[in-house]
């Protein structure tokens, strides 16, 4: 006779199982060097192009924009204009239009461009920090050539001022906004706009001061806050979504420090980090709050350190810098879903019940 009970929780018990945290899968590819130098990727996006700076060949004096397509494959474009020193890639949309910034080595501020179909063009003044865009082309920013920070949102060939002395740093599908305020008394405040509207509202994260950083296009939001409940008070990274936030995994050690590099739409996080578990460098991926090194999860990684990611796309594409044998190069990683293991289980546990009840 059998023993129903002890079947149905032996099945609940894999069940169980399958929820346990596991690393991400993930596939990747390398990247075509350009000029036989190391690749440059800053930017990647959904549809898995990458964009970066680069010097022209071996002219120190000049930069070009690199372009990969999905395949990796490099193209070269020129700068927005030959009498500056150098340009920087901020976000890319689905399409490939890009915003950066332009200027030369030594100002502290940049002029603002846009890269649409292998053409770069000026698009404002010196301190008008383009920063985001969405698929729609809408592009975030903020605007530093006055007192304080002014945010904005370009768009139809115009910028359009929002209120509050603040920063823009994310973007979603439908036009809400991220960013950072700061008050009176010198802390930062995680703030949210909602599209249409032109004052922001805190998100009152955790700590005493706290950052916005990245926005998907679902609108999930990643940041940090500095936390003083540790043995070692510090910035600890979280993401937020429809007004829940997550800590996400964090070593409570000194000298800790963690610079993020984006957000996908299932809350996924990249950033560059130092002084890591050990490690000077490294480049961590949080999936489902935990952390894990990125040289880690190469399989068969023959010796491979990776370090220095470009900005995530929403869907888990970014392309990151690898070093090997004296030898510097690129690869774009994408994170493979997981199939859905507990709908598979549930799926033949209520099978094998129904067979068990005939």
């Amino acid at each position: 006779m059998t023993n129903k009970p002890a079947m149905l929780a032996g099945c609940l018990a894999l069940m169980g199982q399958a929820t346990l945290a596991a690393p991400p899968k993930l596939k990747w590819r390398e990247l075509e060097r350009n000029h036989n130098l190391p690749p440059h990727p800053q930017v990647i996006n959904n549809n898995g192009q990458a964009i970066g700076d680069g010097q022209k060949g071996y002219n120190y004096n000049t930069y070009e924009t690199k372009f990969w397509d999905s395949n990796g494959k490099v193209s070269y474009y020129p700068a927005p204009s030959d009498q500056y020193e150098g340009l920087g890639y901020y976000d890319m949309n689905y399409n490939g239009k890009a915003v950066g910034l332009t200027g030369y080595a030594t100002d502290l501020s940049g002029i603002p461009f846009i890269f649409d179909n292998g053409v770069s063009t000026i698009v404002g003044e010196k301190g008008q920090y383009m920063l985001c865009i969405n698929d729609s082309g809408l592009i975030g920013g903020v605007d530093i050539r006055g007192w304080g920070y002014q945010p904005f949102l370009y768009y139809g060939g115009q910028y359009h001022y929002l209120n509050g002395n603040a920063d823009v740093n994310g973007i979603d599908s439908a036009g809400n906004l991220c960013g950072i305020r700061t008050d009176a008394e010198g802390n930062r405040h995680a703030i949210y706009w909602r599209a249409g509207e032109l004052d922001a509202t805190d998100l009152n994260a955790p700590g005493i001061s706290s950052m916005a950083r990245y926005m998907s296009q679902n609108g999930t939001i990643v940041g940090q806050s500095f936390m003083t409940n540790q043995a070692n008070p510090g910035w600890r990274p979280w993401t937020y979504r429809n007004g829940v936030f997550t800590m996400l995994e964090w070593p409570d050690e000194p000298g800790a420090e963690f610079s993020l590099k984006g957000v996908t739409d299932s809350g996924q996080v990249l950033a560059d980090c130092q002084n890591y578990k050990g490690l000077v460098l490294a480049t961590v991926l949080w999936d489902q709050g935990k952390a894990y090194n990125m040289t880690d999860m190469v399989e068969g990684n023959h010796g491979y350190v990776v370090y220095g990611s470009a900005k995530m796309s929403s869907n888990g594409k970014f392309a990151c810098g690898t070093y090997y044998n004296g030898r510097d190069t690129a690869f774009v990683f994408e994170i493979v879903p997981e199939p859905a293991s507990l709908g598979v289980l549930g799926a033949g546990l209520a099978a094998l019940l129904k067979r068990r009840r005939k």
